[in-house]
C-alpha cells in the first residue's frame, strides 16, 4: 500500500508567526526554564525560512537548550516531525516521547548559517498518544546562537488509488 503524508499538524504555531515579537508564547517550554529571556521571536522575512518571523535562541555553554511542546496523537499511527534549523556548529538532538519512551530521534551537528532541514519519524504506541516533541541544543565550551522555523509534526495516511 502507498503511503503519503497529510499537511495536518498537531504543533501549536510551529511557524512562530503568531507570536508576539520577542516573547515565546506558554505552549512551549523551554530548557533551561529560567532562561526565557534566550529565546526570543524575531520578525524579519528576509532571514525566516517561512513566513516572517523565527525562534532565536541564544544558548550557553555546557548545557542543553531547547524547546519542547506536549501535543495529542492518534495512538498506533506513524508520524513525521519536520523543522528547519541554522546557527553555528552545534549538537543538535531532536526527538518525540511519551510515558518516558523515546518513540524517534535524529542526532545531527548543525555545520553552518544556512537552513536545513532536519526531519525524524515515530510511531505512537496503543497506551498513550500525549506526545512531547523536543528540539536540544548544546555546545561544550561556547555560547552559540541557533534559529528554529516551520516546526511540523504530520501524520502519514494512506493514499488513495
Amino acid at each position: 500500500m502507498n503511503s503519503t503524508l497529510n499537511s495536518f499538524t498537531q504543533i501549536t504555531d510551529g511557524s512562530f508567526e503568531l507570536q508576539a515579537s520577542d516573547n515565546l508564547n506558554s505552549s512551549y517550554i523551554t530548557r533551561p526554564d529560567t532562561a526565557k529571556a534566550n529565546f526570543r521571536i524575531v520578525e524579519d522575512a528576509k532571514e525566516a525560512y517561512h513566513g516572517r518571523k523565527f525562534l532565536d535562541l541564544t544558548a550557553q555553554a555546557g548545557d542543553w537548550w531547547g524547546i519542547s511542546q506536549k501535543i495529542k496523537l492518534k495512538p498506533n499511527k506513524k508520524y513525521t516531525t519536520t523543522f528547519y534549523i541554522k546557527g553555528d556548529s552545534v549538537e543538535m538532538h531532536c526527538g518525540a516521547f511519551n510515558s518516558g519512551k523515546f518513540l524517534g530521534w535524529n542526532n545531527a551537528m548543525i555545520p553552518e548559517e544556512k537552513w536545513q532541514k532536519v526531519s525524524y519519524d515515530f510511531y505512537t504506541d496503543s497506551t498513550n498518544a500525549n506526545t512531547t516533541i523536543y528540539i536540544a541544543v548544546n555546545h561544550s565550551s561556547q555560547n552559540v546562537k541557533i534559529q528554529i522555523d516551520k516546526l511540523e509534526v504530520v501524520q502519514e495516511l494512506p493514499q488513495n488509488n
